[in-house]
């Protein structure tokens, strides 16, 4: 569930902290590209919250060797290293994490991927504040495995969307209006920030129009047609066989 919360008096979003713990953020590799390059990968699973974007953040600004995709002194900042991140099995959290996580995506360029690895598999990968990350990145690559009956192109697809929560005291909002007015100036926000990649705000539109104690799964032809999708390829197939793309 998507959840975040209004300070009123300042007219701004807060952070919020929810009990469950955070998702981590794996990294692997290195891995070398076609063209030989050492690269590190990125896996975040479960649990989205402003501990998961400050892991990012870090790991990003960090020094990091290229050898191990480690933290090391001597190394270089993570930020030229890290080129994709898979996210699975998240079924959202906080979203001013989620647009935090975003906004590094865009400014260094790192690629999103999730797998649909057929029906035997979990029914939701990445639902709500997960499946806004992965609009929001710069290159977003829906894989559709080759095992347990998976099949290309799927019916459906593997994101879940509805409205967000908000996370508020009682009685905050004076009425509907107001909290309607709250809405819509997250709503523009959010169109305007997965429009920068090229995501049609329809996708955004569908989202706010589900209910927040419900799931809505798009067609995968959906996906397309908002944009959200820019290949069925994964981010580099020379590594389609290591362990991080299990």
């Amino acid at each position: 569930m998507i959840r975040f919360a209004f300070n009123l008096i300042v007219s701004s979003l807060l952070m919020i902290f929810p009990i469950q713990a955070h998702a981590q953020i794996s990294i692997f590799g290195p891995y070398k590209d076609g063209a030989g390059r050492l690269y590190c990968a990125g896996l975040i699973k479960h649990q989205i919250d402003y501990g998961t974007g400050k892991q990012l953040h870090d790991f990003l600004h960090s020094k990091i060797d290229p050898n191990t995709c480690r933290k090391d002194i001597g190394g270089v900042k993570g930020h030229e290293l890290l080129k994709v991140i898979e996210i699975t099995e998240s079924k959202g959290g906080d979203l001013l994490a989620a647009m935090t996580i975003i906004s590094l995506l865009q400014d260094y360029q790192i690629a999103v991927e999730t797998w649909d690895r057929g029906p035997k598999y979990e029914k939701y990968k990445c639902v709500s504040s997960c499946a806004i990350i992965f609009a929001g990145a710069p290159s977003r690559h829906y894989v559709v495995g080759i095992n347990q009956g998976s099949v290309y192109p799927p019916v459906r697809s593997k994101f879940g969307l509805h409205k967000p929560e908000f996370v508020v005291p009682e009685n905050t909002f004076k009425n509907t209006i107001d909290r309607e007015k709250k809405y819509d100036k997250l709503k523009y926000a959010l169109m305007e920030l997965v429009g920068r990649v090229g995501v049609k705000p329809d996708f955004i539109v569908k989202t706010f129009e589900i209910s927040n104690n419900e799931i809505f799964i798009p067609l995968y032809v959906d996906l397309l047609m908002w944009g959200v999708v820019t290949s069925n390829k994964p981010y580099d197939p020379f590594q389609a066989a290591s362990p991080y793309y299990r």
